[in-house]
């Protein structure tokens, strides 16, 4: 089963757009979770429209209060079923294989527990601007590959399984990330599987906490469990 675990807020003005390129996929997933964090726009009613159409299961749920973007991603992802669950934003573009081919990965190296892809990076009308997110990593001081984001990403649930509950103080994809990276359950494909959108709304935030502080902790919660879910 494949779920996609999207967070959205005010999100329409690029949301229709990367709804389009879930509904164009090869490989269709088998639902979709919405948690949608109190827009005051169309939002719910282009994820209405939208859940009428397409023949995948289409899950929306609203918070009753703004809870912001690192808690409601955590509800989201926590609602999802699937044995393979990948994080979405609401203002990005996926290209047309992309599930497929990172199914595909998992298959290929089957001792991985998340995947992440490269990407495009673009401007506010996809417009690409030059450069892939991993060579972004490397103009900021990092290795080629190494940084997080969680739109990139997909999980298996028997990993998945062992982070849950996602801590409030942290951001999902640190939480989900670093953890694998130090374990060696992480993949990075360098191949371009969508378009990062960079526009003057993109939700950004600082995390709270050290990155080794989130390693510590997420070691010690699955230390014991690591054998049974490579």
């Amino acid at each position: 089963m494949i779920s996609i675990a999207m967070a959205t807020y005010n999100g329409e003005k690029y949301l229709q757009q990367q709804l389009d390129s879930i509904a164009a996929q090869s490989v269709l997933p088998d639902e979709l979770v919405v948690c949608d964090d109190c827009s005051t726009d169309k939002t719910i009613e282009i994820l209405d429209k939208f859940k009428s159409r397409v023949n995948f299961d289409v899950k929306i749920l609203q918070n009753d209060v703004n809870s912001g973007y690192v808690k409601n991603f955590a509800r989201v992802i926590s609602e999802t079923k699937g044995d393979f669950v990948f994080m979405c934003d609401q203002d990005d573009s996926w290209f047309p294989n992309k599930i497929e081919v990172i199914l595909k990965t998992f298959e290929e190296n089957p001792n991985a527990q998340l995947v992440a892809h490269n990407a495009m990076c673009t401007d506010s009308n996809l417009k690409p601007l030059g450069k892939t997110l991993f060579e972004f990593d490397v103009s900021r001081g990092l290795r080629y590959g190494s940084a997080i984001h969680g739109f990139v990403t997909c999980v298996k649930r028997s990993y998945l399984n062992y982070m849950l509950p996602i801590p409030y103080c942290y951001s999902f994809d640190r939480w989900l990330s670093l953890p694998a990276s130090e374990l060696k359950v992480r993949y990075e494909l360098d191949t371009i599987l969508g378009y990062y959108r960079r526009h003057e709304n993109a939700i950004t935030f600082e995390t709270i906490g050290k990155s080794q502080n989130i390693i510590n902790i997420a070691k010690r919660k699955i230390r014991n469990n690591i054998r049974s879910i490579k």
